[in-house]
């Protein structure tokens, strides 16, 4: 039996809302979100989860989420950056993943919400699994879902067709001494 593709579905970290001035598109990271997107890098790590390729959203908040993300884990895949994954809705999120090239195994997408977390919802064929009742509860900032995809080919990625495999947020990765920090 072939191994299962591998998408790793990523939120940005948490970002400020400090600065009127700024557009949506330019807002950049809180503390607690820089120090969550190095989690996500670490935790990664320790598992083993490599992305061998990522597409970014061209945010600052997104952009700055997979720069932290990079340092902490180590990892330097190859990456693209989207401005059409700024926002996209679970079916723009799709049409990405069916027109990536097949001689990526593992992908990463670094992108929003609402569109994140509903495509995760529409990909998973385990909803009645634990992790993915966790994952509908909430999928906050800098939240990722692994999803193992049995297809041949990311063109014959529909919804329904996935595994989650792991949901993993930063809370709970947190210590107790970490949580009260933020």
């Amino acid at each position: 039996m072939t191994k299962p593709r591998l998408l790793f579905l990523l939120r940005h970290a948490k970002s400020s809302w400090e600065s009127p001035d700024l557009i949506d598109h330019d807002r950049p990271l809180t503390k607690r979100g820089i120090m969550a997107a190095g989690l996500m890098g670490r935790e990664m790590v320790e598992r083993e989860w490599v992305p061998d390729y990522v597409i970014c959203s061209t945010s600052t908040r997104t952009r700055e989420t997979l720069a932290l993300w990079r340092h902490a884990s180590g990892f330097n895949p190859e990456v693209s950056y989207s401005r059409d994954l700024y926002h996209a809705s679970a079916g723009e999120l799709f049409e990405i993943v069916v027109n990536i090239p097949d001689k990526h195994d593992k992908i990463m997408l670094v992108g929003h919400n609402p569109g994140m977390e509903q495509m995760a919802m529409q990909l998973c064929a385990n909803l009645g699994d634990e992790p993915a009742k966790e994952m509908m509860e909430k999928f906050p900032t800098a939240a990722l879902a692994m999803f193992e995809i049995p297809n041949k080919s990311w063109a014959q990625t529909e919804p329904g067709t996935a595994k989650l495999a792991n949901y993993i947020t930063p809370r709970k990765l947190m210590s107790e001494k970490e949580l009260a920090e933020i």
